[in-house]
This record gives structure tokens, C-alpha cells and sequence, in this order.
């Protein structure tokens, strides 16, 4: 993480970060690799550098990718969402697990229980279509989060984005650290309760 670079997250969730696991950290790296050969400005490519702010030339980039070709969908969608679940990690403090599994099911988990799964989000954004849960909060937060969500409208061009999901992942991490700040228990990491 870098020092001009301070995580998002709650002052409370801000830690310094172990480093990213190596399998996610070199799929993280060829997304980086992909879209500085396909982005190209006029002093070379685009470098993604784990910003949330780098997000949208990312997402400008999976609209790229020829949803009628699955391999190469699988391929970028893995690599594309360790790169997200790097910048989420990042911005909101969480920790990589099942990183035995294949990339397009590790999850992130983040504070307060909630838990994401970059590879889903990213197969959403090249797709445009929801493919399974891509993220779960703990059951006794699921009220609150849901009336933090309800009414909220999006633009149909930035609901599956991956830059507008890391905004909602923000706000149910915002509402997550309230209810934890108003005395609810922690949950253990796996969302359990």
C-alpha cells in the first residue's frame, strides 16, 4: 500500500496490509499488463495503479472483451477481479481467503463480515448480467444494509460497473461499522455471526 494513498475505509478498519497472496498478486498484475497494451493514450499506455480512481479505465476495458469467447471471459474475469479485489482490499482493509480455490471464487472478506467475490463482480462487468452472490453480509446485518440500498437508483450503464460497485461495497461497509460503532457484536470473519 502506498504512503500517498491512505485506505478509505473507516478510521477504525485502517491497518497496514499484509501483501496480497502471490496467485492473486500476478493475476492483479496481468490486468495491469492488459490494459496498458489495449488503453493506449499518447505517451503509451494506461497504468493501473490499485486506485479506486483507476476503476473506470478498467471498466472501460472489460467492455472490451467478447463476452461470446468464455475462456478469454474466464481469463480476464479472474484477473480482472483480483485487481478489483485489490483495490477494494486496499480502500476498505480486508483479507484474501480460499486462495487454494480457483481465482474466480476467492474471496475478500471485509470489516464487519462482509464478504465479496472480485471474480463474480468482474464476470458481471464484462457479462452485463448478474452470474451468482458475488458478495454476503452477515444475516443480522442484512436488514439494515438492505434499507441502506433501498431507493437507491443507478445508472443502467454503471450497475454492473466495477468502479460503482466499489461504491456500494463502501456504503455497506459505512453501514456495517455503524452497527458495530452502536454496540452489535463483531462477527467472526466468516460472517457467521
Amino acid at each position: 500500500m502506498s504512503d500517498n494513498h491512505p485506505p478509505l475505509g473507516p478510521p477504525s478498519s485502517r491497518k497496514e496490509l499484509e501483501p496480497a497472496p502471490g496467485a492473486i498478486h500476478e493475476l492483479a498484475e496481468r490486468t495491469v499488463d492488459f490494459v496498458r497494451h489495449a488503453v493506449r493514450g499518447k505517451r503509451g499506455g494506461i497504468v493501473l495503479d490499485y486506485r479506486p480512481e483507476t476503476l473506470p479505465v478498467l471498466d472501460h476495458y472489460l467492455r472490451s472483451v467478447p463476452k461470446e469467447q468464455p475462456a478469454t471471459v474466464a481469463l480476464i474475469a479472474a484477473a480482472a477481479g483480483s485487481y478489483f479485489g485489490e483495490v477494494a482490499r486496499r480502500a476498505l482493509s480486508g483479507e484474501w481467503e480460499q486462495t487454494s480455490d480457483p481465482p474466480e471464487s476467492w474471496t475478500l472478506v471485509l470489516p464487519g463480515g462482509l464478504r465479496i467475490v472480485p471474480g463474480a463482480l468482474a464476470q458481471s462487468a464484462i457479462r452485463q448480467e448478474e452470474d451468482e452472490a458475488c458478495y454476503d453480509v452477515p444475516d443480522e446485518d442484512r436488514e439494515a444494509v438492505e434499507d441502506a440500498l433501498e431507493g437507491r437508483e443507478v445508472p443502467e450503464d454503471e450497475y454492473y460497473s466495477l468502479a460503482g460497485r466499489l461504491e456500494v461495497l463502501q456504503l455497506i461497509a459505512d453501514v456495517l461499522a455503524t452497527l458495530r460503532e452502536r454496540g452489535q457484536p463483531e462477527d467472526d470473519p466468516t460472517g457467521g455471526g
